[in-house]
């Protein structure tokens, strides 16, 4: 058995989810007696690892064993949408203009969810489908996202009148607006909640 005394449950863990893969690996070869490539200490804790009735919680490790951070699970509105948190609206108007690069993103707080998006597709296809209304609102919808102008000038502003970079914010207001299904006022406090300016 593989001594597990003096480890912590995440070491523990680790160690489990190690013996796992090992585990793994040896039924993968095509081999007559696969467990040839385990030893008898292995063997045994694997045979205590399937007998154990209760899920274990799994980590995420990098190639070098150290435990990789998973994202945290988006917090949904009752409508299966991510909630318009200040955090989630800095984080899709930090990216209003493009996808930020790794340096960018590792200097800004409010960017550190990308960190990890390789992690959470929900977050990803969520950025995709604001990206794609957005942009279909600044290509064909002017007469539309122009009308937000006074409500997010006098907010998130001084914005310019006829600047790419005000309309690149006002189709993205107007997509997450006919998301969301807000009326003015809602907008208007969900504009209040973003605290990264143009």
């Amino acid at each position: 058995m593989i001594s597990t005394e003096g480890l912590d449950e995440e070491e523990m863990i680790k160690k489990t989810n190690e013996a796992v893969e090992r585990f793994k690996d040896a039924l993968a070869k095509a081999e007559e007696d696969s467990e040839q490539y385990l030893s008898d200490d292995e063997k045994a804790f694997n045979r205590f690892l399937q007998s154990i009735e209760f899920p274990i919680k799994k980590k995420m490790y990098d190639p070098e064993g150290s435990e990789r951070k998973t994202a945290r699970p988006m917090r949904m509105n009752k409508y299966g949408l991510p909630a318009l948190t200040g955090k989630l609206l800095n984080l899709v108007f930090g990216c209003v203009y493009r996808m930020p690069d790794e340096a960018e993103i590792s200097k800004r707080s409010y960017l550190a969810p990308l960190r990890n998006l390789d992690e959470n597709d929900q977050l990803i296809n969520y950025l995709h489908m604001i990206e794609k209304m957005s942009v279909y609102n600044y290509r064909y919808r002017f007469m539309q996202y122009r009308l937000l102008f006074p409500i997010a000038e006098t907010i998130l502003g001084p914005f310019e009148i006829n600047s790419e970079g005000t309309s690149f914010w006002l189709a993205r207001i107007l997509a997450i607006k006919e998301l969301y299904g807000l009326t003015d006022d809602e907008s208007e406090a969900m504009l209040r909640k973003i605290t990264i300016r143009i």
